[in-house]
């Protein structure tokens, strides 16, 4: 079982994909409200300029505080995402914020 753990570390670290593992929170009816995030790689470092030791163990809300005024639903997707297994790919341009520069994205969850 350890091995498998340390191939599915070594994939989700060296994927030249952004990759956040998350915990999402949901309100008292199981809607998504937030997420933690509780691990990210390099690739996410690099492309969303988001440090490790900035994002973890701390809700999305509280690193990109405008997050939830997006025009996208993210917390909705990703949570719907989480709790169904159902997958989402949608596109989505950020404009620069404090801790990134502006850029477009593409999420497949």
């Amino acid at each position: 079982m350890i091995e498998v753990k340390i191939k599915y570390k070594n994939l989700f670290n060296n994927k030249f994909n952004a990759m956040a593992y998350c915990k999402i929170i949901v309100d008292l009816e199981g809607k998504p409200i937030d997420y933690i995030f509780l691990e990210i790689n390099k690739t996410f470092e690099k492309l969303t300029g988001l440090k490790n030791k900035f994002v973890i163990n701390r809700k999305v809300t509280d690193v990109i505080p405008d997050f939830h005024k997006s025009e996208v639903n993210f917390i909705g997707i990703c949570g719907k995402v989480a709790l169904t297994g159902e997958e989402a790919t949608f596109e989505k341009h950020f404009e620069k914020y404090k801790e990134s520069p502006e850029k477009w994205y593409s999420f497949c969850l």
